[in-house]
């Protein structure tokens, strides 16, 4: 899913998928309201995150998660345009992934 969305921030499937792997405390209730102005707005929830009207919707914490995460998502494809490889690997160091899979993994 981190691949897909690197390769197309426009995949909403895939960010609902991964906007909280590892956890970052987006719950249910931030990502309606995320997905209300995504749709008010005609925008993919990525772009939706980094919408200057997001602060009259969120509270600062959720607001600043979710900008925080469409950051590292934009810096990332960013990079990918010249090494695909070197930019998911990247980024699955950034956002601890390989750590959150041994904490969830029973062996």
């Amino acid at each position: 899913m981190l691949l897909r969305l690197l390769a197309n921030p426009l995949d909403d499937a895939a960010f609902l998928r991964i906007v909280n792997v590892p956890r970052r405390a987006i719950g249910p209730q931030i990502l309606e309201q995320l997905a209300a102005l995504s749709r008010a707005q005609g925008s993919s929830l990525l772009a939706a995150c980094r919408d200057p009207k997001i602060a009259d919707r969120l509270a600062p914490r959720s607001r600043t998660q979710l900008q925080a995460f469409a950051q590292v998502i934009a810096e990332h494809a960013a990079q990918a345009r010249f090494d695909p490889v070197g930019a998911l690997r990247a980024l699955i160091q950034t956002v601890g992934y390989r750590a959150w899979l041994r904490d969830q993994s029973s062996s």
